[in-house]
């Protein structure tokens, strides 16, 4: 289908960047030592209520691009969707996606969207695409889609997407979800849905507080993934990178005490039988999902797909931080981003329109909830769910988010922190004699 280009008028839809405090409260200075202590989290959270946005316009756009009729048909905006976002069995998210897609069409009526579904992680799937497609075949490419943290610093690496810094403009993202979106302090991706961490527990347990020390005084039972292939724990990286910030040291060297403190926490446990040893095995907190549909009293690592889930079949649960040395809120932080591929300017600025019609708060708050992630913006997530006090307190983690840096998720340094966890866990090492074999291997 031959394709309209685009009326000169790209002005229309740049649109200024406007975030005040882009910071991370944790980002990932593993060791800056300037982080004071945090107050303690009570077992049920109550978190400090979402303020409410001065607009409900989550994202600030521009009049719509227009068109010029200089050739038949419509102009393609071609998008690709990750199936892992897109399930092919979940009729319902096609339908609602569909929908979504239609009313930017009647908005636009000279836009059709192609939209195509991608595979992730494999050959013919989004990245290996990319990057076989750009230098032989830049046509067969689309002009938008979305990426996760990791692979969108290897695109903005291998230069197949383009930077949208000082093209879109929102007041509503939280500041830490923002830097995702960004490489080098340059704005590459819009960041749509998040994925976290959070602890769910049933009435009969005492969770008190978030600190170790309290978990380990109350023998509060507990179960989540340890199991990691190709790298370390992400939940263990997170309360080492807690430790270590309330400690001192760098983001380049390990810090002994902040590795201590953590596996000593581990060690306690494991001590007390408060961890199943089939934690070693778990990858991910689907893995013990029917012990939780059991009602096992057990406080547990989870995501908010599976909060939401059994809560919603009835369960009742309440919620809290994962544990760390302080008790201080915190979670890891990832997500997939919009990014725009097209390197054609008029393209972009309607690539753009698309994206911020996707982020609109009601439409983003809608396909988070049916997808059980978690929306990028305030006001999403005020709509989002059932349950206000939840989205409060996801919010009040979101505050304190970690994003960890892919290159310490793998490799040497991640490999022998992860064989410590497990040695300690399996109780094969104590905690000293763990670390000290961290150091041993690192110094080598």
């Amino acid at each position: 289908m031959a394709l309209h280009t685009l009326r000169s008028s790209v002005s229309h839809a740049r649109f200024r960047l406007s975030v005040v405090g882009v910071v991370v409260a944790f980002l990932i200075t593993a060791c800056s030592g300037d982080t004071p202590p945090a107050a303690t989290t009570e077992a049920q959270v109550v978190a400090t209520p979402i303020a409410t946005a001065a607009t409900e316009q989550s994202a600030t756009t521009a009049p719509p691009v227009e068109v010029t009729d200089d050739s038949t048909g419509p102009v393609e905006l071609t998008v690709w969707w990750p199936d892992v976002l897109r399930p092919p069995s979940n009729t319902a998210i096609d339908i609602l996606l569909d929908e979504q897609i239609r009313d930017f069409e009647s908005a636009h009526t000279d836009v059709v969207v192609n939209s195509r579904l991608k595979r992730v992680g494999v050959t013919g799937g989004i990245m290996s695409t990319l990057r076989a497609a750009a230098p032989v075949a830049p046509g067969a490419l689309p002009d938008v889609t979305l990426l996760p943290r990791e692979s969108l610093i290897v695109a903005v690496q291998s230069e197949l997407i383009q930077p949208i810094e000082g093209l879109v403009s929102f007041d509503d993202l939280f500041p830490s979800v923002l830097v995702l979106g960004e490489v080098e302090d340059q704005l590459y991706g819009v960041p749509y849905v998040l994925n976290v961490h959070h602890v769910m527990y049933p009435t009969t347990i005492t969770y008190t507080s978030s600190d170790f020390s309290t978990i380990i005084a109350n023998e509060v039972p507990m179960i989540f993934p340890i199991a990691n292939d190709n790298g370390i724990n992400e939940v263990f990286l997170t309360q080492y990178f807690v430790a270590a910030n309330r400690n001192g040291g760098d983001t380049q060297n390990i810090d002994p005490q902040a590795l201590r403190s953590t596996l000593n926490f581990y060690e306690n446990a494991a001590a007390k039988e408060l961890i199943d040893g089939n934690v070693i095995d778990y990858t991910s907190p689907e893995d013990y999902r029917e012990i939780l549909s059991a009602n096992a009293p057990i406080a547990a690592s989870v995501t908010p797909r599976i909060y939401l889930d059994l809560t919603a079949t009835g369960q009742r649960w309440q919620v809290a931080s994962l544990p760390s040395a302080s008790g201080q809120p915190m979670t890891p932080l990832d997500g997939w981003m919009w990014v725009i591929v097209t390197p054609n300017v008029e393209r972009q600025a309607l690539a753009l329109e698309f994206v911020m019609w996707m982020m609109e708060a009601e439409r983003q708050s809608a396909y988070n909830q049916m997808i059980g992630l978690v929306p990028s913006q305030r006001g999403a997530l005020r709509r989002w769910g059932n349950d206000a006090a939840y989205s409060e307190f996801i919010a009040e983690l979101l505050e304190h988010a970690i994003i960890l840096p892919p290159s310490l998720r793998s490799g040497t340094l991640a490999r022998v922190m992860q064989d410590a966890l497990v040695a300690v866990v399996s109780g094969e090492s104590s905690a000293e004699a763990a670390a000290q074999s961290v150091m041993a291997q690192l110094a080598n």
